[in-house]
């Protein structure tokens, strides 16, 4: 860990609004109601990832960026 720590990044990611989960709506009840709806919310997700060259290349997970708008990336002194 103390040759390699300064190598290790936090990866914060945003992308597009992906939809909610469909809500079930209970017999009897109007599906028009606002509250069955389903919404969006902004794509948020983290990761981690290592620096592997001194020309600044990560290495990381496909999954943690692969809706990716924006990408903000921080070592752990930052």
């Amino acid at each position: 860990v103390k040759d390699v720590g300064n190598s290790v990044v936090n990866i914060a990611v945003e992308g597009d609004s992906e939809s909610g989960a469909a809500i079930e709506v209970p017999q009897g009840l109007n599906p028009q109601n606002p509250f069955f709806k389903k919404e969006s919310s902004p794509l948020r997700s983290v990761g981690s990832g290592f620096v592997v060259s001194s020309d600044g290349y990560l290495v990381t997970n496909n999954h943690v960026i692969e809706k990716a708008k924006k990408i903000i990336v921080r070592f752990h002194n930052d």
